[in-house]
Formats: C-alpha cells, sequence, structure tokens
C-alpha cells in the first residue's frame, strides 16, 4: 500500500513553495488494488484525520510501524513544541511535547531521532522510543549550535554490530553560533558532529572540523551546493569521513571518542 501525509492549505509546488503548509493534518492509506488505468475513488476510511500542528513547515517520517510528526521548525521563547507519533495498525495518537523544535526526523536504529534548536540557540537531539507506548527516551544538547545541512542525505545512523540499533554513532553537519530559531542552512555546515548512543542513551563522541576553505565559490565547475549540498557522515567499511565542501577528513573512533587521522582538500585540482 501507498501511504501519504496530507495538508489541508499549501502554496502550490514552485521552488520552496511547498515549504510552506497550513491546515488539517490527515493519513492517506491507498491499497494497490486501487491503482487503475481509469478513473477511480477511495472509500472515505482511506483517510485518517490526524491532530493539527502549529507551524507552516511539516516534517514527517515514517519509522517502523509509526508516522511522526511535526511543524515546528523554527523555535521560539515559550512556544510548545509537540510530536505527534501515530501507530500506523491503529490506535491512540501520542502526543510528545519537545524540549527543542523539530526540523528533522529520522530513523535511529528501532527507534526515531528528532533534531531542532532550542530557544537559546542549542541544537538538540531527542531520541524516541518506539518500544510500546513511543516516549522520549534521552536527549543531547549541543551549545551555540545549529544544523549546516537540512537535506535528508546529511544525516546517517551506524548501529553497533549486534546492537538492534540500541547502540551506534550518528554524525550530522552543524554550524556554530546560528541565529536562535533560523533554519538549517542548504549546505555548508562547519564541523560534523558525531554523537554516541550507548544502551539507549545519547552523548558526545566528538567533532570532525573544517578547515574554513568549504565556503570558496567555483561557480559550480565542480561542485553547486545549491542543489546536491556539500556536508555530510559516510560511515564505509569500518571507517568514517567527514565531506565538508572540497573538504574530506577521515576520523576514528576509539573509546567513544573520534579524532582526525588525515584529511584532503581537493579544490586545488579544480581546472578552472
Amino acid at each position: 500500500m501507498l501511504r501519504v501525509v496530507l495538508r489541508g492549505e499549501s502554496q502550490g509546488d514552485a521552488m520552496w513553495a511547498s515549504e510552506f503548509t497550513s491546515g488539517d493534518v490527515g493519513l492517506l492509506t491507498v491499497p494497490l488494488a486501487a491503482f487503475t488505468v481509469g478513473d477511480g475513488n477511495l472509500e472515505a476510511g482511506a483517510l485518517r484525520e490526524l491532530p493539527a500542528v502549529d507551524g507552516w513547515s511539516l516534517q514527517n517520517r515514517f519509522v517502523g510501524r509509526h508516522l511522526l510528526y511535526s511543524a515546528n521548525h523554527w523555535n521560539r521563547e515559550g512556544q510548545r513544541n509537540e510530536l505527534h507519533v501515530v501507530p500506523l495498525g491503529g490506535g491512540e495518537v501520542t502526543t510528545l511535547v519537545m524540549p527543542h523544535s523539530v526540523s528533522r526526523l529520522d530513523v535511529l536504529g528501532r527507534d526515531a531521532v528528532a533534531i531542532g534548536t532550542t530557544a537559546k540557540a542549542a541544537l538538540g537531539f531527542t531520541a524516541v522510543s518506539l518500544a510500546g507506548t513511543p516516549e522520549i527516551e534521552s536527549t543531547f544538547l549541543l551549545p551555540a549550535s545549529g544544523e549546516g545541512e537540512s537535506r535528508s542525505q546529511a544525516f546517517f545512523y551506524r548501529p553497533d554490530a549486534g546492537s538492534d540499533g540500541d547502540s551506534g554513532t550518528l554524525g550530522l553537519p552543524v554550524r556554530r553560533n546560528p541565529r536562535a530559531g533560523a533554519p538549517a542552512f542548504l549546505g555548508g555546515g562547519s564541523a560534523i558532529a558525531f554523537l554516541r548512543r550507548d544502551n539507549r542513551t545519547l552523548s558526545m563522541a566528538g567533532e570532525l572540523e573544517a578547515d574554513g576553505g568549504q565556503g570558496r565559490d567555483d561557480a559550480c565547475v565542480a561542485s553547486c551546493v545549491d542543489w546536491y549540498g556539500n556536508a555530510r557522515p559516510i560511515f564505509m567499511q569500518g571507517r568514517i569521513f567527514a565531506l565538508m565542501g572540497y573538504e574530506l577528513v577521515e576520523g576514528r573512533m576509539n573509546g567513544g571518542q573520534i579524532a582526525e587521522r588525515r584529511r584532503v582538500d581537493f579544490s586545488t585540482a579544480i581546472d578552472r
């Protein structure tokens, strides 16, 4: 079947316009048998009404047998940041009050992670347990930081072998001292932050930092941050890398802390 999250109002599909939505929220479930070569109608029960949310940018993610969604993209002092968790098999929706806004939702092993900023410009990472009744399990706040890349490929979580995802390492591009409540920038993270999840508890594992040259403008000769992003963690065959602009940095995890091994700046190879 196909499941689609819907919202009542939008500003169309033009560039950036689809980021702005409002109104009612619903979950549409379409069985494959309903797809035809002609016109067809779905039964009324195909659309499940869900709790409304405040905010213009709806974040949503399917994780296992749950849908998670929130619309609190920019955090403001006194704002109530709510995350709704919907069991896809039916049942009551769980509403969690988050300690920060929600600008990203992603998979964390068998659970989920919500990421966003606090009113004091800390970047929050909150693990949400989905076993039984959903609940906030662990939160880590990174002071004076914000997301450095809004695209989905900027986040990655690598579970430890044999842990079922209860332990592992996550990476995310970050930028320092952002304006409080500012949205994620489209590229240009000043570092990749790495967190450990050990026995379902989040803690800081360190950062691999850019050397400052990632902001150079090559007029899209070799890269175009506007479309593809230029910052992301890379986990490959037991190795850990941080891509930040034209810098590729390799790190090594030892005792739950990451340290730089080597780096290469390939901007000098560009033939202008």
